[in-house]
Protein backbone atom coordinates (compact mmCIF):
# COMPACT_ATOMS: atom_id res chain seq x y z
CA UNK A 1 0.00 0.00 0.00
CA UNK A 2 1.13 3.75 -0.98
CA UNK A 3 0.16 6.41 0.43
CA UNK A 4 -1.30 9.65 -1.47
CA UNK A 5 1.18 11.93 -2.83
CA UNK A 6 2.65 14.76 -1.15
CA UNK A 7 1.20 16.97 -3.06
CA UNK A 8 -2.13 17.52 -5.12
CA UNK A 9 -3.36 19.67 -8.03
CA UNK A 10 -6.56 21.02 -7.77
CA UNK A 11 -7.49 23.46 -11.07
CA UNK A 12 -3.79 23.18 -11.95
CA UNK A 13 -2.62 24.15 -8.63
CA UNK A 14 -0.26 22.36 -6.35
CA UNK A 15 -1.66 22.14 -2.72
CA UNK A 16 0.15 20.07 -0.20
CA UNK A 17 -1.90 17.27 0.54
CA UNK A 18 -2.37 17.81 4.79
CA UNK A 19 -3.33 21.34 3.78
CA UNK A 20 -5.90 19.95 1.52
CA UNK A 21 -7.89 17.72 3.56
CA UNK A 22 -7.52 19.77 6.51
CA UNK A 23 -9.04 22.47 4.99
CA UNK A 24 -11.53 20.59 3.28
CA UNK A 25 -12.72 18.92 6.75
CA UNK A 26 -12.91 22.60 8.03
CA UNK A 27 -15.49 23.62 5.42
CA UNK A 28 -17.24 20.21 5.53
CA UNK A 29 -17.45 20.37 8.90
CA UNK A 30 -19.08 23.90 8.63
CA UNK A 31 -21.71 22.54 5.71
CA UNK A 32 -22.44 19.92 8.48
CA UNK A 33 -23.07 21.96 11.46
CA UNK A 34 -25.12 24.98 9.03
CA UNK A 35 -27.46 21.66 7.74
CA UNK A 36 -28.23 20.51 11.17
CA UNK A 37 -28.54 23.91 12.74
CA UNK A 38 -31.24 24.67 9.86
CA UNK A 39 -33.02 21.02 10.34
CA UNK A 40 -33.25 21.52 13.99
CA UNK A 41 -34.77 25.03 13.60
CA UNK A 42 -31.62 26.99 15.01
CA UNK A 43 -30.29 30.03 14.18
CA UNK A 44 -27.24 29.75 11.44
CA UNK A 45 -25.19 32.37 12.36
CA UNK A 46 -24.05 31.01 16.12
CA UNK A 47 -22.49 27.94 14.45
CA UNK A 48 -20.16 30.48 11.80
CA UNK A 49 -19.18 32.26 15.43
CA UNK A 50 -18.12 28.31 16.64
CA UNK A 51 -16.77 27.80 13.59
CA UNK A 52 -13.98 30.88 13.78
CA UNK A 53 -13.57 30.59 17.16
CA UNK A 54 -12.68 26.65 16.99
CA UNK A 55 -10.26 28.16 13.82
CA UNK A 56 -8.94 30.58 15.78
CA UNK A 57 -8.11 28.76 19.00
CA UNK A 58 -6.13 25.67 16.78
CA UNK A 59 -4.26 28.24 14.71
CA UNK A 60 -3.25 29.85 18.10
CA UNK A 61 -2.60 27.11 20.23
CA UNK A 62 -0.65 26.07 17.17
CA UNK A 63 1.35 28.81 17.00
CA UNK A 64 2.13 29.22 20.63
CA UNK A 65 3.14 26.15 21.07
CA UNK A 66 6.14 26.57 17.99
CA UNK A 67 6.68 29.62 19.79
CA UNK A 68 7.36 27.77 23.03
CA UNK A 69 9.19 24.46 21.38
CA UNK A 70 10.66 25.72 18.18
CA UNK A 71 8.17 22.81 16.11
CA UNK A 72 4.81 22.85 14.88
CA UNK A 73 2.55 19.85 16.48
CA UNK A 74 -1.14 19.41 16.86
CA UNK A 75 -2.46 17.11 19.63
CA UNK A 76 -6.27 16.35 18.73
CA UNK A 77 -7.72 16.31 22.38
CA UNK A 78 -5.66 18.90 23.88
CA UNK A 79 -7.06 21.65 20.74
CA UNK A 80 -10.80 19.59 20.62
CA UNK A 81 -11.20 20.36 24.80
CA UNK A 82 -9.71 23.91 23.88
CA UNK A 83 -12.30 24.48 21.27
CA UNK A 84 -14.98 23.41 23.14
CA UNK A 85 -14.40 25.32 26.08
CA UNK A 86 -13.91 28.65 24.08
CA UNK A 87 -16.68 27.67 22.25
CA UNK A 88 -19.11 26.89 25.59
CA UNK A 89 -17.67 30.66 26.46
CA UNK A 90 -19.02 32.19 23.59
CA UNK A 91 -22.03 30.98 23.22
CA UNK A 92 -22.64 31.89 26.96
CA UNK A 93 -22.09 35.63 26.34
CA UNK A 94 -24.32 35.76 23.22
CA UNK A 95 -27.00 33.93 25.41
CA UNK A 96 -27.34 30.88 22.95
CA UNK A 97 -28.51 27.73 23.60
CA UNK A 98 -24.99 25.86 24.48
CA UNK A 99 -25.54 22.34 24.48
CA UNK A 100 -27.96 22.49 21.10
CA UNK A 101 -24.69 24.22 19.40
CA UNK A 102 -22.20 22.35 21.63
CA UNK A 103 -23.58 18.93 19.85
CA UNK A 104 -23.32 20.64 16.31
CA UNK A 105 -19.92 22.22 16.88
CA UNK A 106 -18.59 18.62 18.13
CA UNK A 107 -19.97 16.68 14.70
CA UNK A 108 -17.70 19.47 12.63
CA UNK A 109 -15.04 19.02 14.59
CA UNK A 110 -15.33 15.10 14.26
CA UNK A 111 -15.97 15.88 10.18
CA UNK A 112 -12.96 17.81 10.50
CA UNK A 113 -10.89 14.75 12.13
CA UNK A 114 -12.26 12.60 9.93
CA UNK A 115 -10.59 14.04 6.79
CA UNK A 116 -7.62 15.29 8.69
CA UNK A 117 -5.99 11.90 9.69
CA UNK A 118 -6.26 11.03 6.33
CA UNK A 119 -4.41 14.23 5.62
CA UNK A 120 -1.85 12.67 8.72
CA UNK A 121 -1.95 9.47 6.40
CA UNK A 122 -0.55 11.22 3.29
CA UNK A 123 2.24 12.51 4.87
CA UNK A 124 2.76 10.12 7.57
CA UNK A 125 2.50 11.56 11.02
CA UNK A 126 0.45 9.72 14.05
CA UNK A 127 1.25 6.24 12.32
CA UNK A 128 1.45 2.94 13.39
CA UNK A 129 3.78 0.22 14.31
CA UNK A 130 5.69 -1.72 11.61
CA UNK A 131 3.37 -4.31 10.56
CA UNK A 132 4.03 -7.20 7.89
CA UNK A 133 1.12 -7.78 6.25
CA UNK A 134 -0.94 -4.61 6.24
CA UNK A 135 1.34 -2.06 5.65
CA UNK A 136 1.74 1.64 4.15
CA UNK A 137 4.80 2.22 2.36
CA UNK A 138 6.09 5.87 3.17
CA UNK A 139 9.53 7.12 1.18
CA UNK A 140 12.69 9.85 1.40
CA UNK A 141 10.03 12.24 -0.13
CA UNK A 142 8.26 11.98 3.28
CA UNK A 143 11.48 11.82 5.53
CA UNK A 144 11.86 15.18 3.98
CA UNK A 145 8.52 16.42 5.45
CA UNK A 146 9.46 14.82 8.86
CA UNK A 147 8.28 10.77 8.40
CA UNK A 148 11.47 9.15 10.27
CA UNK A 149 14.42 7.78 8.36
CA UNK A 150 14.50 4.75 9.81
CA UNK A 151 11.01 3.74 8.88
CA UNK A 152 11.04 4.76 5.52
CA UNK A 153 10.56 2.18 2.99
CA UNK A 154 9.07 -0.66 5.81
CA UNK A 155 5.68 -1.50 6.02
CA UNK A 156 3.79 0.96 8.57
CA UNK A 157 0.22 -0.07 9.91
CA UNK A 158 -2.35 2.61 8.66
CA UNK A 159 -4.16 3.21 11.93
CA UNK A 160 -4.70 6.97 10.82
CA UNK A 161 -7.10 4.97 8.39
CA UNK A 162 -8.82 3.24 10.91
CA UNK A 163 -9.46 6.09 13.35
CA UNK A 164 -10.85 8.10 10.24
CA UNK A 165 -13.24 5.30 9.60
CA UNK A 166 -13.93 5.14 13.49
CA UNK A 167 -14.73 9.03 13.64
CA UNK A 168 -17.09 8.91 10.82
CA UNK A 169 -19.09 5.85 12.40
CA UNK A 170 -19.37 8.11 15.66
CA UNK A 171 -20.34 11.45 13.67
CA UNK A 172 -23.08 9.44 12.11
CA UNK A 173 -24.39 8.61 15.56
CA UNK A 174 -23.87 11.58 16.62
CA UNK A 175 -25.83 13.58 13.47
CA UNK A 176 -28.56 10.94 14.50
CA UNK A 177 -28.93 11.77 18.11
CA UNK A 178 -29.39 15.26 16.86
CA UNK A 179 -31.87 15.17 14.35
CA UNK A 180 -34.07 12.62 15.91
CA UNK A 181 -34.86 15.17 18.40
CA UNK A 182 -32.89 13.42 21.37
CA UNK A 183 -32.18 15.75 24.51
CA UNK A 184 -29.30 18.47 24.33
CA UNK A 185 -25.70 16.82 25.27
CA UNK A 186 -26.79 13.33 24.05
CA UNK A 187 -24.85 13.98 20.84
CA UNK A 188 -21.66 14.97 22.80
CA UNK A 189 -21.80 12.07 25.47
CA UNK A 190 -22.10 9.59 22.40
CA UNK A 191 -19.11 11.75 20.42
CA UNK A 192 -17.00 10.94 24.16
CA UNK A 193 -17.61 7.56 24.63
CA UNK A 194 -17.57 6.13 20.67
CA UNK A 195 -14.34 8.32 20.24
CA UNK A 196 -12.73 7.99 23.62
CA UNK A 197 -12.86 4.03 23.30
CA UNK A 198 -11.74 4.08 19.53
CA UNK A 199 -9.07 6.46 20.11
CA UNK A 200 -8.06 4.40 23.79
CA UNK A 201 -8.03 1.06 21.50
CA UNK A 202 -6.44 2.45 18.80
CA UNK A 203 -3.30 3.88 21.09
CA UNK A 204 -2.06 0.14 21.87
CA UNK A 205 -0.96 0.13 17.53
CA UNK A 206 0.13 3.97 18.05
CA UNK A 207 3.91 4.08 16.58
CA UNK A 208 5.14 7.28 16.85
CA UNK A 209 7.97 7.80 19.18
CA UNK A 210 7.60 10.94 20.86
CA UNK A 211 3.81 10.37 22.89
CA UNK A 212 4.45 10.21 26.54
CA UNK A 213 3.04 7.34 28.86
CA UNK A 214 3.18 7.40 32.69
CA UNK A 215 2.30 3.86 34.36
CA UNK A 216 1.61 2.11 31.09
CA UNK A 217 -0.53 4.34 29.54
CA UNK A 218 -0.53 7.19 26.82
CA UNK A 219 -0.65 10.63 27.24
CA UNK A 220 -4.39 10.27 24.92
CA UNK A 221 -5.86 7.07 26.90
CA UNK A 222 -5.06 9.05 30.52
CA UNK A 223 -6.79 12.41 28.38
CA UNK A 224 -9.81 9.93 27.90
CA UNK A 225 -10.05 8.58 31.00
CA UNK A 226 -10.17 12.18 32.05
CA UNK A 227 -12.97 13.20 29.51
CA UNK A 228 -14.71 10.27 30.85
CA UNK A 229 -14.96 11.35 34.62
CA UNK A 230 -15.74 14.91 33.41
CA UNK A 231 -18.60 13.82 31.24
CA UNK A 232 -19.66 11.27 34.42
CA UNK A 233 -19.86 14.30 36.53
CA UNK A 234 -21.75 16.57 34.39
CA UNK A 235 -24.10 14.14 34.15
CA UNK A 236 -24.21 12.85 38.13
CA UNK A 237 -24.88 16.82 38.28
CA UNK A 238 -27.33 17.55 36.11
CA UNK A 239 -25.44 19.94 33.47
CA UNK A 240 -25.47 16.79 30.28
CA UNK A 241 -28.21 14.13 30.33
CA UNK A 242 -28.16 10.86 32.05
CA UNK A 243 -28.01 7.48 30.24
CA UNK A 244 -26.81 4.00 31.58
CA UNK A 245 -25.14 3.21 29.05
CA UNK A 246 -22.81 6.42 29.37
CA UNK A 247 -22.36 5.69 32.61
CA UNK A 248 -21.73 1.77 31.93
CA UNK A 249 -19.13 3.14 29.50
CA UNK A 250 -17.55 5.24 31.70
CA UNK A 251 -17.44 2.40 34.30
CA UNK A 252 -15.93 -0.14 32.18
CA UNK A 253 -13.11 2.03 31.07
CA UNK A 254 -11.80 2.69 34.74
CA UNK A 255 -12.66 -1.03 35.87
CA UNK A 256 -10.20 -2.00 31.82
CA UNK A 257 -7.52 0.47 32.82
CA UNK A 258 -7.40 -0.99 36.35
CA UNK A 259 -7.90 -4.44 35.55
CA UNK A 260 -4.81 -4.13 32.90
CA UNK A 261 -2.63 -2.30 35.68
CA UNK A 262 -3.33 -5.25 37.64
CA UNK A 263 -2.33 -7.82 35.04
CA UNK A 264 0.99 -5.58 34.15
CA UNK A 265 2.07 -6.11 37.96
CA UNK A 266 2.79 -9.97 36.61
CA UNK A 267 5.44 -8.47 34.27
CA UNK A 268 8.78 -6.98 34.91
CA UNK A 269 8.22 -3.31 33.30
CA UNK A 270 11.01 -2.96 30.81
CA UNK A 271 9.05 -6.33 29.24
CA UNK A 272 6.08 -3.99 28.81
CA UNK A 273 7.94 -1.21 27.49
CA UNK A 274 9.81 -3.52 24.66
CA UNK A 275 7.16 -3.12 22.28
CA UNK A 276 6.37 0.53 23.00
CA UNK A 277 6.62 3.14 20.28
CA UNK A 278 9.59 4.72 21.74
CA UNK A 279 11.84 1.44 21.99
CA UNK A 280 10.56 0.30 18.52
CA UNK A 281 12.01 3.44 17.02
CA UNK A 282 15.60 2.79 19.11
CA UNK A 283 15.62 -0.50 17.70
CA UNK A 284 15.02 0.71 14.23
CA UNK A 285 17.41 3.71 14.45
CA UNK A 286 19.37 0.99 15.79
CA UNK A 287 19.36 -1.26 13.11
CA UNK A 288 19.81 1.48 10.67
CA UNK A 289 23.15 2.63 11.80
CA UNK A 290 24.15 -1.49 11.43
CA UNK A 291 23.24 -1.26 8.52
CA UNK A 292 25.63 1.44 7.44
CA UNK A 293 28.40 0.70 9.45
CA UNK A 294 28.47 -3.23 8.16
CA UNK A 295 30.46 -2.37 5.60
CA UNK A 296 33.87 -1.92 7.54
CA UNK A 297 34.24 -5.27 8.58
CA UNK A 298 36.93 -4.24 10.36
CA UNK A 299 34.79 -2.89 13.69
CA UNK A 300 32.23 -4.53 15.34
CA UNK A 301 29.24 -1.81 16.26
CA UNK A 302 27.20 -2.68 19.20
CA UNK A 303 23.51 -0.51 18.95
CA UNK A 304 22.16 -0.23 22.57
CA UNK A 305 18.47 1.12 23.05
CA UNK A 306 17.02 2.76 26.29
CA UNK A 307 15.94 -0.73 27.95
CA UNK A 308 19.55 -1.05 27.54
CA UNK A 309 18.96 -3.83 24.63
CA UNK A 310 22.38 -4.60 23.14
CA UNK A 311 22.52 -5.11 19.24
CA UNK A 312 25.23 -6.32 17.01
CA UNK A 313 25.00 -7.60 13.27
CA UNK A 314 27.04 -9.93 10.81
CA UNK A 315 26.73 -12.11 7.77
CA UNK A 316 28.03 -15.61 6.93
CA UNK A 317 28.29 -17.23 4.19
CA UNK A 318 26.39 -20.67 4.06
CA UNK A 319 26.10 -23.42 1.06
CA UNK A 320 22.72 -21.45 0.20
CA UNK A 321 23.94 -18.49 -0.03
CA UNK A 322 24.43 -15.43 2.79
CA UNK A 323 23.03 -15.03 6.26
CA UNK A 324 22.34 -12.56 8.25
CA UNK A 325 22.84 -12.85 11.96
CA UNK A 326 21.69 -10.53 14.99
CA UNK A 327 23.19 -10.70 18.23
CA UNK A 328 21.28 -9.54 20.72
CA UNK A 329 21.83 -9.74 24.72
CA UNK A 330 19.88 -7.40 27.80
CA UNK A 331 21.98 -5.30 30.14
CA UNK A 332 20.65 -7.45 33.40
CA UNK A 333 20.64 -11.38 32.34
CA UNK A 334 19.92 -12.18 35.91
CA UNK A 335 16.40 -13.71 36.53
CA UNK A 336 16.84 -11.59 39.85
CA UNK A 337 17.12 -8.27 38.17
CA UNK A 338 13.65 -8.77 35.90
CA UNK A 339 12.11 -5.33 36.97
CA UNK A 340 15.35 -3.62 36.95
CA UNK A 341 15.47 -0.94 34.16
CA UNK A 342 17.37 -3.08 31.68
CA UNK A 343 15.43 -5.42 29.78
CA UNK A 344 15.86 -9.68 30.19
CA UNK A 345 16.37 -11.58 27.11
CA UNK A 346 14.63 -14.64 27.29
CA UNK A 347 13.12 -17.12 24.76
CA UNK A 348 10.46 -14.88 24.68
CA UNK A 349 11.85 -11.46 24.25
CA UNK A 350 14.25 -12.97 21.67
CA UNK A 351 11.56 -14.14 19.58
CA UNK A 352 9.33 -10.90 19.95
CA UNK A 353 12.33 -8.54 18.78
CA UNK A 354 12.89 -11.38 16.27
CA UNK A 355 9.81 -10.89 14.73
CA UNK A 356 10.35 -6.91 15.15
CA UNK A 357 13.83 -6.96 13.12
CA UNK A 358 12.10 -9.57 10.35
CA UNK A 359 9.36 -6.80 9.58
CA UNK A 360 11.66 -4.08 10.04
CA UNK A 361 14.51 -5.61 7.45
CA UNK A 362 13.81 -9.12 6.59
CA UNK A 363 9.92 -9.41 5.63
CA UNK A 364 10.84 -12.32 2.91
CA UNK A 365 13.13 -14.54 5.27
CA UNK A 366 13.09 -17.37 7.56
CA UNK A 367 14.12 -16.16 11.02
CA UNK A 368 15.59 -18.97 13.05
CA UNK A 369 16.73 -17.80 16.95
CA UNK A 370 19.29 -19.62 18.86
CA UNK A 371 20.39 -19.46 22.29
CA UNK A 372 24.44 -19.26 22.65
CA UNK A 373 24.01 -18.81 26.66
CA UNK A 374 21.16 -17.60 29.22
CA UNK A 375 20.37 -13.58 28.11
CA UNK A 376 22.51 -14.20 24.44
CA UNK A 377 20.60 -15.03 21.46
CA UNK A 378 21.23 -15.42 17.39
CA UNK A 379 18.65 -14.40 15.21
CA UNK A 380 19.78 -15.69 12.04
CA UNK A 381 18.18 -14.61 8.95
CA UNK A 382 18.07 -16.94 5.68
CA UNK A 383 16.20 -17.26 2.35
CA UNK A 384 13.45 -19.34 2.34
Amino acid sequence: MHPPPLTLKIFRYPIHSFHFFGATGFFLGLIVGMSLAYCTGLAIWPVWVCSLTGAGVLFGLTYLYKTLTGREDLVYYQHEIAILLCCVLVLYLLQQPILQYIDITLMGIGIFLVLGRIGCFSVGCCHGKPNKKYGVIYTQVHVAEGFPAYYAGIPIFPIQLVESIGVLGTVLLGIYAILSGAAPGTALLIYTVAYGWVRFCLEFYRGDAARPYWLGFSEAQWTTFGVFIASGILSWTGLLPQYGWHLGAVAGLMVGMLALAIVRQWKPAASQALLRPKHIAEVAHGIAALDDHLADPGQVLIACTSLDLNISKGESRLAAGTAVHYTISGGNTSLENRKARGIVVNTTTAAQIGKLIQILRHPKERLEIMEEQPGIFHLVFTKN
